[in-house]
C-alpha cells in the first residue's frame, strides 16, 4: 500500500509541475483544431511533414491492435509507446532512476530522424502522412513578396 501511495504521490507531483505545459498544449490543440487547416506547426510553416507526422494516428492504430497499419503510418510509434511504458514503470512502480533511459531515448530520437530521412526519400509526397501541404506560410509569404 505504501508503494502505491508513493507512486501516486510522485505521479501527482509530476502532473502538478506539468500543468503549465499541459495548458499550453491544450490551448494550442483547441486553437489548431478549430481554426487552422493543419495541426502540426512545422507543416503549417513549411508544408513538409515533420519527423513525427503520423505518430498520433500510428499510436491510436497500435492501441486498436492494427499493428501493420500503425507501422505504415509511423514505424517508430511502438518505440515511443514502449519507452513511455518503461519510464512509467521505472519512475512510478519500481522507483528506479529514469536517467538510465536517457541513452535509449537518444537512440530512439536518432532512429526517428533516420526513419524520417528514409520516408522522405521513399514515400514523400505520395503516401499519407508524408504529403506536401501547399497552403503553408512560407509559400504564401513568397507569393506575397514576389507579387509586389
Amino acid at each position: 500500500m505504501k508503494r502505491l501511495q508513493k507512486g501516486l504521490g510522485l505521479l501527482l507531483k509530476d502532473l502538478k509541475i506539468a500543468i503549465p505545459a499541459l495548458l499550453v498544449f491544450g490551448l494550442y490543440s483547441l486553437t489548431a483544431n478549430l481554426f487552422l487547416p493543419r495541426y502540426c506547426p512545422f507543416v503549417l510553416l513549411t508544408g513538409l511533414p515533420c519527423a513525427g507526422c503520423g505518430m498520433t494516428r500510428a499510436t491510436i492504430l497500435l492501441f486498436r491492435g492494427r499493428i501493420v497499419e500503425s507501422l505504415v503510418m509511423h514505424p517508430m510509434a511502438p518505440s515511443y509507446v514502449l519507452l513511455a511504458i518503461a519510464y512509467g514503470l521505472f519512475k512510478y512502480v519500481l522507483f528506479i532512476d529514469t536517467k538510465s533511459l536517457k541513452s535509449l531515448l537518444v537512440f530512439v530520437l536518432v532512429t526517428t530522424m533516420v526513419v524520417y530521412g528514409i520516408r522522405m526519400f521513399l514515400v514523400f509526397p505520395n503516401q499519407v502522412p508524408m504529403v506536401y501541404y501547399d497552403g503553408n506560410l512560407l509559400v504564401r509569404l513568397l507569393e506575397t513578396v514576389l507579387s509586389r
